[in-house]
């Protein structure tokens, strides 16, 4: 199969002069390397090249970078057979690429898969030295497209000369037979090599696995999702909670304290909590907007507490205690005082009564 296509468009064009000096070649040095660029390697979107240049590991030299490409000669598709310069001004190569060797690419030209060429050149000492010319998708210089395919040697040779003299050209007038229609994939497969077999399936198998992972991945998302959602709702809900509770238990502590407890420390009124006075530990509701008149309600609960201990010990003491008895008497109520208790007299015996008799007489 012969192949014909622009390789660096008019250096004079727009397009051109717009790119890069490294891209847009000046057409004395475009003469000077058409003589050089017979026999370059085709290859696929520069895959000659980087494998070349991987297996070097000292130099860089153009010299040692066209060995190497030698050495990997199976990634070339072809050669190409001539290079030069048309009446439009384009720069133009001319390829030769064996069917034999790769029986799709026909139908990857065919359907503009690669359709487009790249030059691949590197400056030795001034001079420009071509190294490969490569089948891509998207070339790096614009214009540089494919213009004729054919099977036949006579026809390309036509076509070039239409280009060299000025002619009425037929762009892409490529005679590629269409691809025969299979029955099913099983049969198209079936019709491959073994090579191309083994590529396809194993480009399956990537494509499977590719798209297993994705489902689990995805799948695996919306676990961590639904989780996060459940674990933020039950957050909401318990912050919720606590809001109300704290709010409540606030409005409570305020109700039942002492009132000379708040003007002690300036507390005059109930703060209520809004969202920002409520979190899950003491630390953050400290630090949360307006808190301080929050710890203000809480200081005078414990000052009316601890005044409340003082009054009730006061009040138990048993001097109190007698002072509210004496205190629970009415003033006009009057007051009996007990009797004293009587002397016992013993009563007098006849002895008795002659001694205390003998003794007043002795007395007198």
């Amino acid at each position: 199969m012969f192949i014909i296509a622009v390789f660096h468009p008019n250096p004079c064009s727009a397009v051109m002069r717009a790119l890069p000096p490294a891209y847009n070649l000046s057409r004395d040095t475009l003469v000077e390397m058409l003589p050089r660029m017979a026999g370059l390697p085709v290859t696929h979107e520069h895959l000659s090249i980087h494998n070349a240049v991987s297996r070097l590991s000292t130099t860089l030299a153009p010299a040692a970078v066209v060995r190497a490409m030698a050495d990997v000669g199976g990634d070339t598709f072809g050669r190409v057979i001539a290079a030069f310069e048309g009446a439009d001004g384009h720069f133009r190569v001319q390829m030769h690429v064996p069917l034999e060797h790769s029986p799709n690419l026909r139908w990857l030209l065919a359907d503009k898969v690669l359709g487009s060429v790249s030059l691949t050149h590197v400056v030795d000492k001034g001079v420009a030295v071509p190294l490969e010319m490569s089948l891509v998708n998207k070339p790096a210089r614009p214009g540089s497209v494919i213009e004729h395919v054919h099977t036949s040697a006579i026809e390309s040779a036509k076509y070039k000369g239409l280009l060299v003299m000025g002619g009425t050209l037929r762009t892409m007038n490529a005679e590629v037979a269409p691809p025969k229609t299979a029955g099913n994939v099983a049969d198209v497969i079936a019709a491959l090599g073994p090579a191309e077999r083994q590529l396809i399936v194993a480009k399956l198998e990537a494509l499977v696995k590719h798209r297993d992972e994705a489902v689990e991945r995805e799948a695996a998302a919306k676990v961590a999702a639904h989780t996060a959602e459940v674990a933020l709702s039950a957050k909401t809900t318990a912050e919720g909670a606590d809001k109300a509770l704290m709010a409540e238990q606030m409005r409570l502590l305020y109700a039942n304290m002492s009132r000379l407890a708040g003007p002690n420390i300036d507390l005059l009124e109930h703060y209520c909590l809004d969202q920002n006075d409520v979190a899950t530990d003491t630390q953050k509701l400290l630090d949360a907007n307006g808190s301080h008149r929050v710890l203000q309600t809480i200081m005078c609960c414990n000052q009316a507490m601890m005044m409340n201990n003082m009054a009730t010990a006061a009040a138990t003491s048993p001097l109190a205690v007698a002072n509210k008895r004496m205190r629970s008497i009415p003033e006009d109520t009057p007051v009996t005082l007990p009797a004293p208790a009587a002397s016992f007299i013993e009563p007098e015996t006849a002895t008795s009564l002659l001694a205390r008799a003998l003794a007043d007489s002795f007395e007198t």
